[in-house]
C-alpha cells in the first residue's frame, strides 16, 4: 500500500499568510503611487499651455486659476476661469467660472506628461452676451484666430505647435456647463436680461465638424428654454454663421421681464414656442407655432383671456439682420388673420408686418378686446357679426405702432342698457332707454400704441339710433376724447355707445328725427366726458341746442319728467338750451338757461284755472295759449325741479315774472308776478286796481322792474292749481308803507 503525504496544516497556513502579505504590500505600494502621482506630476506645469492652445482656439485670452490633478477622478481641478471679451464690445470677461474640471487620460500622463483631453466641464459660469447697434453680438469673433483642419480624436494640448491648424483640430469628447447664468445686453444700455440655471451639454465637440449641442435654460419671470440640435461646423470668420440644426422650445416666457414689451406700461404676456431652427450660409429659417396668452398690449387694458396662436415661417439674414415673415397664420379661436412682412435685429428688434383679417367672428375675438384697451362696460357682450381687418405694425416691439383700419359688421351689443344710464340725457333727446345695441357697421382708422389708441374717420350704422360720424382717443387710463356727430333716426328706440361699446366717450350729438317731415333738424350739441364703467357711471357734460323743433322734442320733454297739464300739449315754436350735465348718474346735477319762442300750448284753459282772478283782469285764454316767449334757469336734482329768473311773455295774459319748484311727486310751489296787458273797461280797473296795490316787482327780459298782479302756483303738473296771492298783496303792501313811514319819521 502506497501512501501520500502532503505538508503538514502549519505549513499551509504559513504559505497562505505569506501570500496574502504579498497581497496587501502590493495594494499599498500602488495607493502609495496613487497617491505620489499628483506629487510627482504637478498639474500647473500644464496650465501654460492649456491656457495658449484654449486662447489660440477661442482667439480670446483665457486664465485659469491653480490646477490639481485628482488621480481617482481623472481630471485636472482649476480653482477659477476666465475667458476675455471682445475687446470692441466690453473690457470685462465674456466667461468667469469658479471651477473648471478637465478629464485626462491617466495613462499618456503618467508616463509621457502628455495631455490628452476626454472632456470639460464647467461649473457655475456667468456668460455675458452683448449686441452691438449694427446686430453684431460679441460671440460672434470666437475662434476667429483658427484655421480649417481635420479635427484628431483628443486634444493633445501638451504638444506645441506654431500652426494655427493645430488649434482648428481641437476635439473634445464632452464639454458641460453646469448651473450657469447668462445675462443679455447691449453696448449702448446698462439693462440686462438674467437666464439661470443655464446648462449646456456638448458632445464630440470640434471646431472643424459638426458637433451635437443640448441647453436648457431658466427664463425670466418662471419660463423654459430647450436647444437640441446639431451645430457646426464653426464658421472661422464669424461664429454666429456657424450652420445650425436644432428644435427650440420656449414655455411661459415672460415678454415684460425680457424688454420686448415695455413693462412700465403694464404690458405683458406669456410666450410658448414651438420651432425648428436651420441655418446654413449665412442664412436661416424658422418655422413653427407660437402661443401668446394673457397678452397686455395697450396700457389701461387687461390681460386676455383667450390666447393668439401664430403659426409662422421666417428666413433671416444673419450677415445683414434683416429678416423676412413668410406667409403666416394669426389665430384666436376660430378667428384667422394672415401675416406677411419683414423685421430687423439691432440693439432693437424692429418690426414692419401687415396684418389682413376678413370676416373674423367677432364672438371669437372679444375675449382678446381687453389687451387692446377696449373694455365692454361691466355685463355688456358682443354677439353675432364678423370684424374685418387691414393694419401695419411697424417700429420697436417695445413701442409698436399699428395703424389702418377695421370694420364691425352686424354685430350687437347686449347685456348694457345705456338708456336707463344715461336716461336724463337720451330722454331730453327722445329717445326710449333699451339693452341691446345692434350694430349695423362700424369702420374707422385706428392708430395704437402702447399707451392708448387713435380712431379717426369712425363712421358707424346703429338703426335705433342713426348714422354716427367723428374720431377721437383713448389714452392709458381710459379716458375717452370722442367728437361724434349722429344723424338720427325717424324711430328711436334703443340707443348705446358707438364706440366699440367702451368705457364712455366724449361727444358731439346732432340729429334729424323726431318723425317730422318738414325737413327741420334736431341740432343737440352734447360734450364733455362720462365714465360707463362702473355700475353708476359719472357725467360732466354740456349740452346746447339754437332753435330745437318742439314737435320733436315733446316726446323727450315727457321722458325726461317735464309734464304739462292733464290733456295739453306743446305745438310749433323752437326751443334753445344751454345746460349742464354733472355727478354720478343716479344723482345727475342738471343746470342752465332754457328758451322757448313762439309755441302754443293746447289743451289746457288758463284763464278758467286762475280763480278769482280771470273775471276781474278779463284774461281769457280758452283751450290754446300762444306762447311768444319764456325763459327761464333751471336746476334739476333728485330732490326735485327749481326755477328761479322765469320770464313769460304770453300775448293774452301779459308779462310774467318769478320763481318756483316742483317736487319729485310733480307738487308746484311757484310765485309769480304778472303785469295784464290786455284787460279793458271793469277788467283793466281791477287788474290795475292789484297792480298798483302792489309794490313787489318782477325783473323783466331788460332788467327793468315790472309792477304787476302776485300770483300762486301750487297743485301737481297735472292739475295746477293757480290763483291771486291778495293776502300776499296786502302783506306787502303794508310792509312797504310801513317801512316808508319809519324812513319819514
Amino acid at each position: 500500500m502506497i501512501v501520500f503525504t502532503g505538508p503538514s496544516v502549519s505549513s499551509a497556513k504559513v504559505i497562505m499568510s505569506r501570500k496574502l502579505r504579498i497581497i496587501l504590500v502590493s495594494i499599498g505600494i500602488f495607493v502609495l503611487a496613487l497617491l505620489l502621482v499628483p506629487f510627482l506630476i504637478p498639474g500647473n506645469q500644464f496650465r501654460p499651455r492649456i491656457e495658449e492652445k484654449t486662447s489660440a482656439a477661442l482667439g480670446r485670452k483665457v486664465r485659469l486659476g491653480n490646477l490639481r490633478l485628482s488621480f481617482f477622478s481623472r481630471a485636472l481641478f482649476a480653482e477659477d476661469l476666465s475667458i476675455g471679451d471682445d475687446p470692441s464690445f466690453s473690457p470685462s470677461p465674456f466667461l468667469t467660472a469658479k471651477s473648471l474640471k478637465v478629464g485626462v487620460k491617466l495613462m499618456p500622463l503618467i508616463f509621457s506628461k502628455t495631455l490628452n483631453v476626454t472632456g470639460i466641464t464647467i461649473q457655475n459660469p456667468q456668460v455675458m452676451l452683448i449686441r452691438n447697434a449694427a446686430g453684431q453680438w460679441n460671440y460672434s469673433s470666437l475662434g476667429g484666430s483658427s484655421a480649417n483642419a481635420e479635427p484628431t480624436q483628443t486634444s493633445e494640448l501638451a504638444k506645441p505647435s506654431s500652426s494655427p491648424s493645430s488649434t482648428a483640430g481641437l476635439s473634445i469628447k464632452k464639454l458641460v456647463l453646469e448651473d450657469g447664468q447668462i445675462n443679455i445686453g447691449s453696448t449702448n444700455s446698462q439693462k440686462r436680461s438674467t437666464y439661470d440655471h443655464v446648462s449646456i451639454s456638448a458632445s464630440d465637440v470640434s471646431v472643424a465638424t459638426g458637433f451635437s449641442v443640448v441647453v436648457t435654460a431658466d427664463l425670466p419671470g418662471g419660463g423654459k428654454f430647450k436647444f437640441d440640435g446639431d451645430v457646426g461646423p464653426v464658421d472661422q470668420t464669424n461664429a454666429s454663421l456657424t450652420p445650425v440644426n436644432a428644435k427650440l422650445n420656449v414655455s411661459s416666457l415672460n415678454l415684460a421681464s425680457t424688454g420686448f414689451l415695455d413693462p412700465s406700461l403694464g404690458l405683458g404676456g406669456l410666450l410658448d414656442l414651438d420651432a425648428t431652427l436651420g441655418s446654413r450660409n449665412g442664412e436661416s429659417e424658422t418655422k413653427g407655432t407660437a402661443k401668446l396668452s394673457k397678452a397686455l398690449l395697450i396700457a389701461g387694458g387687461s390681460p386676455a383671456s383667450e390666447p393668439v396662436v401664430v403659426d409662422f415661417s421666417t428666413e433671416y439674414d444673419l450677415r445683414k439682420n434683416v429678416g423676412a415673415l413668410n406667409p403666416s397664420t394669426l389665430k384666436i379661436g376660430s378667428a384667422a388673420a394672415h401675416l406677411t412682412g419683414t423685421y430687423q435685429t439691432a440693439e432693437e428688434t424692429v418690426l414692419n408686418i401687415k396684418l389682413d383679417g376678413q370676416d373674423m367672428p367677432v364672438k371669437d375675438l372679444e375675449s382678446f378686446l381687453p389687451a387692446l384697451g377696449i373694455i365692454l362696460p361691466k355685463g355688456a357682450t358682443l354677439q353675432g357679426g364678423t370684424l374685418n381687418a387691414n393694419l401695419n405694425l411697424t417700429g420697436p416691439t417695445n413701442k409698436l405702432v399699428a395703424t389702418g383700419n377695421v370694420g364691425l359688421f352686424s354685430a350687437k351689443l347686449t347685456g348694457f342698457d345705456l338708456g336707463s344710464k344715461m336716461s336724463a340725457i337720451f330722454s331730453l333727446m327722445g329717445f326710449q332707454p333699451g339693452k341691446d345695441l345692434q350694430i349695423e357697421k362700424l369702420t374707422t382708422n385706428l392708430r395704437m400704441v402702447p399707451d392708448g389708441l387713435k380712431a379717426d374717420h369712425l363712421i358707424a350704422v346703429v338703426p335705433s339710433l342713426g348714422n354716427l360720424v367723428g374720431s377721437g382717443t383713448i389714452d392709458s387710463r381710459n379716458n375717452l376724447d370722442f367728437n361724434m356727430t349722429v344723424s338720427l333716426t325717424n324711430a328711436l328706440e334703443t340707443t348705446g355707445s358707438p364706440v366699440s361699446g367702451t368705457a364712455g366717450m366724449i361727444g358731439t350729438l346732432t340729429g334729424a328725427g323726431g318723425g317730422s317731415n318738414s325737413g327741420t333738424t334736431t341740432a343737440i350739441q352734447l360734450s364733455g366726458t362720462y365714465q360707463l364703467r362702473s355700475q353708476n357711471p359719472s357725467l360732466n357734460l354740456k349740452m346746447t341746442g339754437q332753435k330745437l323743433p318742439i314737435d320733436q322734442l315733446q316726446a323727450g320733454m315727457t321722458a325726461a319728467g317735464i309734464k304739462l297739464p292733464n290733456g295739453a300739449i306743446l305745438k310749433g315754436g323752437t326751443l334753445d338750451i344751454a345746460l349742464s350735465l354733472t355727478g354720478l348718474t343716479n344723482a345727475l346735477i342738471i343746470t342752465g338757461p332754457i328758451e322757448l319762442n313762439n309755441t302754443q300750448e293746447i289743451g289746457f284753459d288758463l284763464g278758467s284755472r286762475i280763480r278769482g282772478m280771470a273775471a276781474l283782469s278779463g284774461i281769457n285764454t280758452g283751450d290754446t295759449m300762444s306762447i311768444e316767449n319764456l325763459q327761464a334757469n333751471l336746476r334739476i336734482t333728485n330732490e326735485g325741479t327749481q326755477v328761479v329768473q322765469i320770464y313769460a311773455r304770453i300775448p293774452v295774459v301779459g308779462v310774467i315774472t318769478g320763481s318756483g319748484t316742483v317736487s319729485p311727486t310733480s307738487d308746484l310751489d311757484f310765485a309769480l308776478t304778472v303785469r295784464v296787458t290786455p284787460a279793458q273797461g271793469i277788467a283793466k280797473m281791477g287788474a290795475d286796481l292789484l297792480t298798483k296795490l302792489d309794490d313787489s316787482a318782477g325783473s323783466g327780459q331788460s332788467g327793468v322792474r315790472v309792477k304787476g298782479v302776485p300770483m300762486l302756483v301750487t297743485g301737481t303738473a297735472n292739475e295746477p292749481i293757480i290763483k291771486a296771492d291778495v293776502h300776499g298783496l296786502f302783506d306787502r303792501r303794508k310792509k312797504a308803507f310801513l317801512d316808508r313811514f319809519g324812513k319819514k319819521r
